[in-house]
């Protein structure tokens, strides 16, 4: 009987287990290929990113300094007289303020110790309009007379500027400023008088407590502190949910208004680990700056020679790098046209060794990018007893 069933031609055939096995293979590669390119492709877009945020860190980071010191030491250095006065400030029944700065100075720099960022601290009048030097005039202020005006009332050149409830400052010079700094003695201005030269200080009040203020003499001049602003800069360690230090550092300001007796911290910028600073002198007076190095001069004359304020800033990427992506400790280079101290050899030039440790012994798997800046201190260019040296005259040309 012959079947209905169709043959099965003998040129029919399917996939055989070798044929299966080598397609699953290129599937399989293929697969792995693709995964491993991607995988390279994501991680060079996490470092180009990171890399970017640590760009816009450390620019946004050095702004902020720049344009702080620009404006540190209005109203505090307009004469020599004042520059790093030792600051005599009580309030509430001649109680010393522990926040108070000692010295009046535009900035003051903290070296960095045992590998840790340096601290930069500027200081500001806060005085809305003019904070400009007045002379004390007669009749001179005394406040061990019985009665009369004097007890009171100090009688300046000028009040410009000027407000009630200002913080003023009695200068008293130096009478040696190469050797010395003068006194800066703090008062309150209660009221100003009807023909503006004159300044109440009415002894009752928190900031006037009796016996602070000496009787005036010719020689003595009144600076408008206003509020007076204190900036302090440091980079400390991110904190968690908990209050617990991490790995990830940030550029802090600590901004500190005296008047009233109050401070507040914030955060400037996050992906900050390192900050090194120096003073910039002109230590021959030929208005060129000659030397950075961190002493705080101690002398009026010394701190005339501060001219500027020399910074570099070192940003790290948040991106933590499977494989060791910075080999050594970054270098900040200083070139060699005037010396800086601390600097280090490096080829023909010199250099600041930075610190990307920030308490973290992972350093080495983060990128890092350095930034450094010159920025000048414009009130203390811009004293009135400032002289600026004429330039080198050229030599006549010889007559033909």
């Amino acid at each position: 009987m012959r079947s209905n069933l169709p043959r099965r031609s003998p040129r029919q055939r399917g996939f055989s287990l070798v044929e299966l096995m080598v397609g699953i293979g290129v599937g399989l590669l293929s697969t792995v290929v693709i995964a491993t390119i991607l995988s390279n492709s994501e991680r060079q877009k996490r470092a180009s990113s990171s890399g970017n945020d640590a760009q816009i860190a450390g620019s946004l980071a050095l702004n902020e300094l720049d344009r702080s010191i620009k404006d540190a030491g209005y109203g505090l250095t307009t004469d020599m007289g004042a520059m790093g006065c030792t600051l005599q400030a009580r309030y509430d029944a001649g109680t010393a303020l522990a926040s108070a700065p000692a010295n009046l100075r535009p900035v003051l720099i903290t070296p960095d110790k045992d590998g840790k960022p340096s601290i930069i601290t500027l200081m500001r009048s806060t005085a809305p309009g003019f904070s400009l030097p007045a002379k004390v005039k007669s009749p001179l202020f005394d406040p061990g007379v019985a009665s009369g005006s004097p007890k009171t009332t100090l009688v300046l050149s000028s009040t410009l500027g000027i407000a009630q409830n200002d913080l003023l400052a009695v200068v008293t010079p130096p009478d040696d400023p190469t050797t010395k700094v003068g006194a800066c003695t703090v008062f309150q201005a209660s009221s100003l008088g009807a023909n503006l030269r004159d300044v109440q200080r009415v002894a009752d009040t928190p900031w006037n407590g009796t016996g602070d203020l000496a009787a005036a003499t010719s020689d003595q001049y009144v600076i408008n502190l206003g509020a007076l602003e204190v900036q302090t800069y440091t980079v400390e360690p991110q904190l968690n949910s908990k209050g617990v230090a991490t790995s990830q550092y940030q550029l802090t300001l600590t901004r500190y208004i005296m008047r009233d007796r109050a401070s507040t911290t914030q955060v400037i910028q996050t992906g900050v680990v390192d900050l090194k600073a120096f003073y910039g002198r002109d230590t021959d007076g030929d208005g060129i700056v000659d030397l950075y190095d961190t002493t705080t001069p101690t002398t009026a004359q010394g701190w005339s020679q501060v001219r500027s304020v020399r910074l570099a800033v070192l940003a790290r990427s948040e991106q933590f790098e499977k494989d060791e992506v910075t080999a050594s400790e970054p270098l900040w280079n200083v070139g060699s046209a005037v010396k800086v101290a601390g600097s280090i050899d490096c080829g023909s030039s010199k250099c600041i060794k930075m610190n990307p440790k920030a308490g973290d012994d992972s350093w080495k798997h983060y990128r890092y990018k350095l930034f450094d800046l010159i920025s000048p201190l414009r009130n203390q260019l811009w004293r009135s007893d400032m002289v600026v040296p004429e330039p080198a005259s050229a030599p006549a040309s010889a007559a033909p």
